[in-house]
């Protein structure tokens, strides 16, 4: 966070109050309560004031630890070649140690992700994969499941006309398809315009067969990059900001690249959670040193819903 923001944050909120919405839970951590503290104060403030927008990536945070992913969704859909999964697997066993490795730099990181994307895309393109074929795959698909209480922290969002990004490196025609068949709230026509998905979205030809995809291409190294421009728009979609105030977002993610899907700008202060879901001591550090708090053990969004709510809470200070 700037530290200009930072400092205003501090004054404005001032650690005078023990909150009773216990944090002291096994499976909730975070490095800093003050600043905790400060954060979600501004959070509720901002939800009611038009200044809060929420950005949230999709496969593994949305959707539940152990659910498919919008990309394994088509893989397991039992409607493509056995060349197909060869050659696929083969790019996950060359580019995936380098997305997720600790020593090589952004720039290589960068590089192996959109070779890696590029080509997965193009597999799928050879198969004729068609819009009927990825409807039918999520409407079969037993293993993608949301996280509970997800409806109502959108039904919240949408009640005091908050903006939703849903954020995703996945197969985007798949998120929406998800999210349509299992979030009831999204399928309500009613603030429509506040839900945005931005993903890697496919395009079909007249009889629906997928030709490639649009761009930009949206890979775990770029999401910062990309949505840096998205925010700025998203914004103004059925929110007006104030000038002179600070205006928070609310970001959630689980890839520790998530943490960079929304900078931290004099007048913006970004509050970070994490959906820690793999190897919980090897990464936990890492991640609380991205994160405002990081929840591990598969959790539903009661806590998300709790800061929002306005549920006070004891961060143990």
């Amino acid at each position: 966070m700037c530290n200009s923001s930072l400092t205003r944050l501090s004054q404005k909120f001032p650690i005078i109050y023990i909150y009773k919405m216990d944090l002291q839970r096994e499976n909730i951590h975070f490095a800093n309560g003050g600043n905790l503290q400060s954060k979600v104060q501004l959070l509720r403030e901002c939800l009611c004031s038009s200044r809060l927008s929420v950005i949230a990536d999709f496969d593994r945070t949305i959707s539940a630890r152990n659910s498919n992913s919008s990309h394994g969704v088509i893989e397991k859909c039992g409607l493509l070649s056995d060349d197909y999964h060869t050659r696929a697997r083969e790019l996950f066993e060359t580019y995936y140690p380098i997305e997720i490795s600790s020593t090589a730099t952004l720039e290589e990181r960068t590089q192996a992700c959109e070779t890696w994307w590029n080509s997965a895309h193009g597999l799928l393109i050879k198969e004729e994969l068609t819009s009927e074929k990825v409807a039918k795959a999520v409407e079969n698909c037993s293993d993608l499941v949301l996280r509970d209480r997800f409806d109502e922290v959108l039904q919240l969002l949408e009640t005091n006309s908050v903006p939703l990004l849903v954020f995703s490196a996945g197969f985007g025609d798949v998120i929406k398809a998800a999210l349509l068949r299992h979030s009831g709230v999204w399928r309500t026509e009613q603030r429509r315009d506040l839900r945005k998905v931005v993903a890697n979205m496919a395009e079909w030809d007249e009889s629906g067969r997928l030709t490639g995809f649009q761009e930009p291409l949206v890979h775990s190294c770029n999401k910062g990059a990309v949505v840096k421009q998205l925010l700025q728009q998203q914004h103004g979609c059925g929110s007006q900001k104030t000038s002179g105030e600070d205006r928070c977002v609310l970001l959630l993610g689980d890839g520790i690249g998530d943490a960079d899907m929304a900078a931290d700008e004099d007048g913006v202060i970004v509050l970070r959670v994490a959906f820690l879901n793999f190897e919980v001591e090897k990464n936990l550090d890492r991640y609380l040193s991205k994160f405002d708090i990081v929840l591990t053990a598969d959790p539903d969004f009661s806590l998300v819903l709790e800061m929002l709510s306005g549920g006070d809470f004891n961060s143990g200070l």
